[in-house]
């Protein structure tokens, strides 16, 4: 299901969580990168639910909810492919992300590669990285990403596909 304009504020509260979770774990710049986030999207939610509105209301993005309404998962068309975004649960560190990744990933891929279209991402934590790496086939680290970890891209893959997106 994709999220709907009353479910922003919902999405911008995960984020905040989100940051707050990941202020606790990690490399020492990772933790300062979300302590910051956290202490300036607190006092600075009601912005980060407007922006959280706006992509919302994107026709570029999609933010896909499990049916449970407990993870979200971002793709935003950008010129350089499909951007996977604002990837955050209701309650961090219970793999409900990680449920919502085994839906919608084969789907996602098999819709990418018919396009012709890049997936790219940063993973916050070399332990996403690696999982991410995992889960997406064909997913490689690129480099740094801009604020931390890891910058990881997809090139479309060729070849036949199966029904449901997968390679045989």
């Amino acid at each position: 299901m994709t999220a709907r304009l009353r479910d922003a504020p919902l999405l911008a509260a995960w984020q905040v969580r989100g940051w707050a979770h990941g202020a606790t774990r990690g490399p020492w710049r990772g933790r300062a990168v979300a302590t910051t986030c956290l202490g300036a999207g607190v006092p600075l939610f009601a912005l980060l639910v407007a922006l959280m509105a706006v992509q919302v209301a994107s026709r570029r993005s999609r933010l896909y909810l499990d049916p449970g309404r407990t993870a979200v998962l971002g793709v935003t068309a950008t010129r350089h492919g499909w951007r996977i975004e604002n990837h955050a649960a209701r309650y961090p560190g219970t793999d409900a992300g990680v449920r919502l990744r085994e839906v919608l990933t084969p789907r996602l891929l098999g819709a990418a590669d018919r396009h012709g279209v890049a997936i790219y991402l940063d993973a916050t934590a070399p332990a996403l990285a690696h999982r991410y790496a995992r889960e997406f086939d064909g997913l490689e680290d690129v480099g740094p990403a801009p604020l931390r970890g890891r910058r990881m891209r997809r090139p479309p893959s060729v070849g036949p596909l199966t029904e449901d997106g997968s390679r045989p």
